[in-house]
């Protein structure tokens, strides 16, 4: 529950962030993630450090840190949007504008229309009447995470982490979501039906999600950030007409994902199921948009297999391998700085234990579990570099660049957080490293990955062809 309430607030307060910097032609990723860093961090650091000292626990503790990290949020929007809008590049001096026969210039009429275009659905009460299945969706997840109700199914022989209310309710969400955003019902009743089916499989999923040593907490993000992709295209998908020229490849698709779905059942893997899901969408796109509007909305597509998790063994492979790397590299980063005079102690690696010598002769130690693997991280940090190189302004193959640096940067991030547990553990014995210094340095990967991630995007922005203004025409010469 905690988790979710998490990316609730994140996605709130980096909407807003995002909204009001797109508004004044700023960084928008840059406002957000600084809205969603000001909210995770003071409300850990008042869960970490104020509440132990003021005496609060568990709920009271859990309460000062969403408070505070809203406040900081809110604190941080209403900073950032002081900031005076940037000024557009000038390419010379504009024609003036035709004067219509109304009261009106034609120009200003049609850059009305673009805007409304582009915002989409203004009033409120016509947004929820288009998307209250979504909304409903979301209300009754919150709900059957609360422990009252828990307790509740529980006692009414109902187990999680499979709430009976979605197998009742999610079909004919599903259903009454596609007909509104189609006025299709024989697409609406394949919609509920398609869902009966892939249950189990999103079952599954989103309890993976929701554990809490899950790798894939990011996951209840995804289906929110697909949809804001495609609004974010919406100008150009409204200028796009649906066509059947891709209708054989979307069956191939479709048919594929169906088979994927018997095969998953077939075998008991949930991981083969919940990717012919994904499989499954993307074909249905195929075959009812056609070639022009499924090339746009082919990365979104692709998003939707960030929610996809992996299956336990291979994470359980991965985690130990990545466990290892990461402490070899940390104490071959630690021994070097000791031999330039910036570290006072000589580090070993003994498996994954870094071990050294104190001052007393005493030996001393911390070891790289496999929450420091930095796996964790990895998997997030690939989603958001895929979706950061998508939205950042560079050619495709500096976007592929960009989204490759993923892993280094992942990996670098994560060295610093042993690093520096190594550093505070040699100075202060290995005591000083748990507890809320651990959480901190776990939170501060992302904060130090996305400095490495802006800075190299800044840095592949240096090689991009500037755009010369067009220049002055030639008068035309005389005959």
């Amino acid at each position: 529950m905690y988790q979710f309430l998490d990316i609730v607030c994140i996605a709130l307060l980096g909407g807003w962030a995002y909204t009001a910097a797109k508004r004044k032609g700023r960084d928008e990723i840059g406002w957000a993630a600084m809205a969603a860093l000001g909210f995770y961090i003071v409300g850990m650091a008042f869960e970490s450090i104020v509440s132990p000292k003021v005496g609060w626990e568990g709920g009271q503790a859990k309460l000062a840190a969403y408070v505070s990290g809203v406040l900081a949020g809110i604190l941080v929007n209403i900073v950032l949007m002081t900031k005076p809008p940037l000024e557009p590049p000038s390419d010379g001096p504009r024609a003036p504008k035709p004067e219509g026969d109304g009261d009106e210039p034609a120009a200003d009429a049609e850059d009305e229309a673009s805007a409304g275009k582009e915002a989409g659905p203004s009033d409120p009460a016509e947004f929820l009447g288009l998307y209250w299945p979504v909304v409903v969706i979301v209300l009754l997840y919150a709900v059957t995470q609360f422990g009252p109700v828990i307790a509740w199914l529980e006692n009414h022989g109902y187990k999680p982490p499979y709430p009976p209310v979605r197998e009742c309710v999610l079909p004919v969400l599903i259903g009454a979501q596609t007909w509104l955003l189609s006025r299709n019902k024989m697409l609406a009743i394949l919609a509920g039906v398609v869902m009966v089916a892939y249950i189990p499989a999103i079952n599954t999923m989103e309890w993976r999600w929701g554990r809490g040593s899950s790798y894939y907490s990011h996951g209840y993000l995804i289906p929110f950030v697909v949809w804001w992709l495609v609004r974010m295209n919406r100008e150009k998908l409204d200028t796009l007409e649906a066509k059947g020229d891709f209708r054989y490849f979307g069956l191939g698709v479709v048919g594929f994902g169906l088979f994927l779905l018997l095969l998953g059942t077939f075998i008991r893997a949930y991981t083969v199921q919940e990717i012919s899901l994904v499989v499954l969408i993307g074909g249905l796109v195929f075959f009812l948009c056609g070639r022009a509007i499924s090339r746009v909305l082919l990365f979104p597509l692709l998003f939707l297999f960030a929610m996809v998790p992996m299956p336990m063994s291979q994470v359980q492979e991965i985690t130990f391998k990545l466990k290892m790397l990461a402490t070899r590299w940390s104490v071959a980063l630690v021994d070097w700085l000791y031999k330039v005079g910036v570290h006072s102690y000589i580090v070993i690696q003994d498996g994954s234990f870094v071990r050294w010598q104190k001052s007393d002769g005493a030996l001393d130690e911390i070891i790289v579990g496999d929450v420091c693997s930095g796996l964790r991280s990895l998997i997030a940090l690939i989603a958001f570099g895929a979706l950061f190189a998508y939205i950042a302004k560079l050619s495709k193959t500096r976007k592929l660049i960009l989204f490759a640096a993923a892993v280094p940067i992942s990996l670098l991030a994560n060295m610093w957080r042993i690093v520096t547990l190594t550093f505070i553990a040699c100075r202060w014995g290995s005591e000083a490293a748990h507890g809320w210094v651990h959480d901190f340095t776990g939170y501060g990967i992302f904060a130090v990955a996305f400095i490495l991630f802006f800075a190299f995007e800044r840095f592949l922005q240096v090689f991009e062809p500037k755009e010369t203004p067009p220049g002055p025409r030639p008068a035309p010469q005389a005959a």
